[in-house]
């Protein structure tokens, strides 16, 4: 399983071959316990093709026993649970409380770190605050609170995006004051950019949904991009088969 995580770490920084790269066959594949290493994945890792190139070159390495497959797919209200019934023999998805959580009640181990996931501020083309093209979300908060015609839609507690936003306010200094940052009133976290667009507001969302459409653009654009503070990381975990039965 520790090369399954050595090939996710080649993907992502460019060293795998070309043969290693090459996209997964179209034949559909029974994933079954016995016979293949079952993969619960967070929807974004799919999305973006990452999964089907890292599936692939998995399974063209030489001296492999078992394939890689897709067990299940979808965001972690999905994945978790399938996980926890036995559904999958390592998970992919972003750091978060939930994974932490596995690890505690000893459902995973081996929690390994392979890549990032980038955070983007997203607004009104207008930009009353002016941080279009910034690359330091510090900056870009600190400008917006200082701004009286700008306002700022903050997400759930306990999500990722509210984990870096608050990372971005205590640098800023900013005050957060409810006069600029309000919270979404949107009964569904993908609908926060939804929100943000009724007030001219601007947000925090994840770069690849909203670059592919999973979040509702509702006329913002992004504004602030490419902040190494702004990033989230993806980790991959093993099922421990004593917790999880069935588990390979």
């Amino acid at each position: 399983m520790m090369l399954f995580f050595g090939v996710t770490a080649a993907l992502v920084l460019g060293t795998a071959s070309a043969s290693e790269r090459r996209l997964l066959s179209t034949s559909k594949r029974t994933c079954q316990a016995e016979s293949s290493v079952r993969a619960a994945v967070i929807g974004g890792i799919v999305m973006s093709g990452v999964y089907a190139q890292l599936e692939s070159a998995f399974n063209a390495l030489p001296g492999r026993t078992l394939p890689v497959c897709l067990s299940v797919k979808g965001n972690k209200e999905v994945i978790l649970p399938a996980f926890r019934r036995g559904e999958a023999d390592v998970i992919l998805m972003h750091s978060s409380d939930d994974l932490a959580l596995l690890t505690a009640e000893g459902y995973v181990s081996h929690l390994t770190p392979w890549a990032f996931n980038d955070l983007i501020l997203v607004g009104p083309p207008e930009d009353p605050a002016g941080i279009q093209n910034l690359t330091n979300g510090t900056e870009a908060i600190r400008r917006i609170a200082a701004d009286s015609n700008a306002t700022f839609i903050f997400p759930s507690m306990g999500t990722g995006q509210s984990t870096v936003l608050s990372h971005l306010l205590t640098a800023s200094g900013a005050r957060p004051d409810p006069s600029w940052l309000i919270p979404s009133d949107a009964p569904d976290p993908q609908n926060i950019t939804e929100a943000a667009a009724a007030r001219g507001a601007y947000t925090i969302v994840g770069r690849l949904p909203f670059a592919k459409g999973k979040i509702p653009k509702a006329g913002l654009i992004q504004m602030v991009a490419e902040d190494p503070k702004m990033r989230r990381p993806y980790l991959a975990a093993v099922a421990d088969p004593e917790r999880l039965q069935g588990c390979s």
